[in-house]
């Protein structure tokens, strides 16, 4: 990957949930619908990145977030990026007890990242922004950080510090998205993605930030806030596995990396947002079977009220894993990593991409 690491002070556990820990570059122009919408774009944006320098296609740079201190993110901008037009963001939020510069490998295979399949080099050839944020650190300045993803009736917040120290990570999502709207020119509503603590954390802003939110991807988590009522509809998709013993497909208690937490299952997840976002009955179909992995995956698709649609990927022997990502942990941990399709391509094709 070709990094410009240049941080601009803008302004003055492992999770109970899992532990998870770029790519090379092209400058390819962007090739989805998505890349090219017709919404004019700010007129008044400066010359400069969030990182005080000028803007780079195709390379990443690390910033601060306003009010935000011991918070990096990484952001990613696309090759071929025009600030003509408004372009895509996919948020992506680190499992617990992993941080920023662990994201990007989780979703690329073998977990190298100059892997043309990881998710930043997708986005350089399809023309999104990639973003990469930083939970609350266990302690200041650690690499070991969680996301408050929230909890609601018997369901409990499962991120460590940032469950205990009650961090708004919502607040400071919402004061990221600023940040980048503020410079680069990019769409209203962004995709939100991660793995175990980072997707429940990306359900939570579905639920509580909707209208920066259209599209909620989550691995291997649920929703910790089921039957919340999001300000505007969102589609969702769920990905997950069946022989996930640290994120439990059915839900239940957190298993090898958690502990006695209680959290909502795969299909109960789904079933709530169809509910609230008012589905028609599920359309059930294989995927291929490309792969000697012992593991077979199934399809349920949901068509909703506005235009919306709910998906769930049910993986059939899958683990706690991003499909054709990293194996971060041994098999025996967290379980084996499907190689019948990319998590990445699912999730942007998904999106509209």
């Amino acid at each position: 990957m070709r990094r410009l690491v240049v941080v601009l002070v803008v302004a003055a556990a492992a999770c109970r949930g899992g532990g998870e820990d770029g790519a090379t570059t092209t400058q390819a122009p962007p090739t989805s619908e998505a890349s090219t919408t017709t919404l004019p774009p700010p007129t008044t944006l400066p010359a400069t990145g969030c990182d005080g320098a000028h803007i780079v296609p195709g390379f990443e740079v690390t910033c601060e977030v306003p009010g935000w201190p011991d918070r990096l993110v990484d952001v990613h901008v696309p090759a071929g990026y025009d600030p003509g037009q408004t372009w895509p963001v996919v948020v992506a939020f680190h499992g617990g007890g992993g941080n920023r510069e662990a994201t990007m490998r989780t979703t690329c295979p073998d977990g190298d990242l100059r892997d043309p399949g990881c998710l930043d080099a997708l986005g350089d050839r399809e023309g999104f922004f990639t973003i990469s944020p930083d939970g609350v650190p266990a302690r200041e300045g650690g690499r070991v950080r969680t996301w408050n993803a929230g909890g609601s009736g018997d369901l409990d917040c499962v991120a460590g510090t940032a469950c205990e120290v009650e961090s708004d990570d919502v607040a400071y999502t919402r004061d990221l998205l600023d940040m980048l709207a503020a410079h680069y020119a990019i769409e209203e509503r962004v995709i939100v993605t991660g793995l175990s603590n980072g997707g429940a954390m990306a359900h939570r802003l579905g639920c509580d930030l909707a209208d920066r939110v259209r599209v909620v991807a989550s691995v291997s988590s649920g929703n910790q806030q089921p039957g919340c009522v999001p300000s505007m509809p969102v589609s969702v998709i769920q990905i997950h596995g069946t022989d996930d013993d640290n994120w439990p497909y059915e839900g239940g208690h957190l298993g090898r990396l958690g502990g006695e937490a209680r959290v909502v299952g795969a299909e109960d997840s789904i079933a709530g947002w169809a509910t609230t976002l008012g589905c028609d009955a599920e359309v059930e179909s294989a995927m291929p079977d490309l792969a000697d992995d012992g593991m077979t995956s199934t399809r349920f698709d949901r068509a909703c009220a506005d235009g919306q649609r709910v998906t769930l990927i049910r993986i059939d022997g899958g683990g706690h894993t991003w499909p054709q990502g990293h194996q971060f942990a041994d098999a025996s941990r967290i379980g084996g990593v499907t190689q019948d399709f990319a998590a990445n391509g699912v999730i942007w094709e998904f999106a509209g991409g």
